[in-house]
């Protein structure tokens, strides 16, 4: 994607008109954000922005898969007892629902219940400058989820990790490498372990660029990626969006990533997509996308909402090749002429609530 501004001496006036626009989606619950709204948004931009879209590009297709399975008991339970606890925290107070940093939380516990609940326990690691650091769960307040996951590790292994185990070991079978998507550093760490034999290269918030280390032979984003490039036992690259979801190009080494969980963040699941999907590939490579969905949880809540986000910017930006890339081809949850009325907030309430 590339944007030039036609005339600077306006930057100031579309700047604020997007910001006006868009800040009443964001703010206003359930302002319908319909095709009108967008088309004069689009009309507006395209006054002083010049932009070349996807489907000038020319990039060979994009295949994407949704995996949708239903968590073992215990996980369910797991989940079950969080989305209660929240539920009782939701209705007790209003002004709850509009603390948007204890929302932020409660996302963030949710997704990862949702991929893995042995992340739970302590929360995120405080010591790693990583996104989504939150507070750990409050686990002797709440004694029976801090049972539940206490046993979870005994009966039960997460589905999600299974399902990457197993495309990891295909892939290398057939000499081809893997990149995986979390936004969770405990995720990247129990998946180095998982897939050991496959000499992962990792990176995160908490692995430093080249430039801050003296040691030459110290790891680096750097230095795991040109690993995962050229290294024929790396088999898989574990990652972050927000540590690698912007000038990296991985489309001459891997053609299949899979999404163990995704945030309402859009921006990061379309940067992600472009770091296998850009300009430089064969016609004829097929680049794979594989989205992992625990039913019944946030995930879908948030897939919805990237399906809303990614119309509506496709929409906005008159760029129908934003759709036919980030989204499946089949996309029978979605209606394309649907507004977007729901900000993340409100749809995160109605999960909570058991309303969606």
């Amino acid at each position: 994607m590339s944007i030039k501004l036609a005339q600077r001496s306006d930057r100031k006036r579309v700047f604020l008109l997007i910001i006006a626009l868009l800040g009443l989606y964001v703010f206003v619950p359930r302002l319908s954000l319909d095709n009108s709204v967008l088309h004069l948004a689009n009309a507006a931009i395209e006054r002083y922005f010049v932009r070349t879209c996807k489907s000038d590009l020319g990039l060979p297709p994009t295949e994407m898969t949704v995996v949708r399975r239903p968590m073992g008991p215990l996980q369910q339970a797991i989940y079950a007892a969080l989305t209660g606890t929240y539920r009782g925290e939701l209705q007790l107070a209003t002004k709850d629902r509009r603390d948007l940093r204890r929302l932020g939380e409660i996302v963030m516990y949710l997704l990862e219940a949702a991929t893995n609940p042995l992340l739970l326990p302590s929360g995120s690691d405080r010591d790693d400058p990583a996104p989504f650091a939150h507070p750990p769960l409050d686990l002797v307040a709440i004694e029976s989820i801090r049972t539940l996951i206490g046993s979870y590790g005994l009966y039960e292994r997460p589905w999600k990790y299974d399902y990457v185990k197993d495309a990891v070991r295909q892939a290398a079978r057939l000499g081809e490498k893997t990149l995986v998507w979390t936004n969770f550093i405990r995720n990247i760490r129990l998946l180095q372990t998982e897939l050991a034999e496959f000499h992962p290269a990792t990176i995160h918030g908490g692995i430093p660029s080249r430039d801050m280390m003296a040691d030459e032979n110290a790891v680096t984003r750097e230095s795991e990626l040109e690993r995962f490039r050229t290294d024929p036992t790396c088999g898989v690259l574990l990652a972050n969006p927000a540590a690698a979801g912007e000038g990296i190009s991985l489309h001459h080494w891997c053609h299949h990533a899979i999404y163990l969980d995704r945030t309402f963040n859009a921006g990061h699941f379309l940067q992600s997509q472009d770091r296998i999907h850009r300009l430089g590939l064969d016609e004829a490579t097929v680049t794979k996308f594989t989205l992992l969905i625990s039913d019944g949880t946030v995930d879908q809540t948030v897939d919805n909402r990237l399906r809303t986000k990614v119309q509506a910017l496709s929409m906005l930006m008159n760029d129908p090749g934003l759709v036919r890339v980030a989204l499946p081809d089949v996309d029978e949850f979605l209606d394309e002429n649907e507004p977007a009325f729901n900000d993340d907030v409100e749809t995160v309430t109605e999960h909570i609530l058991g309303r969606d």
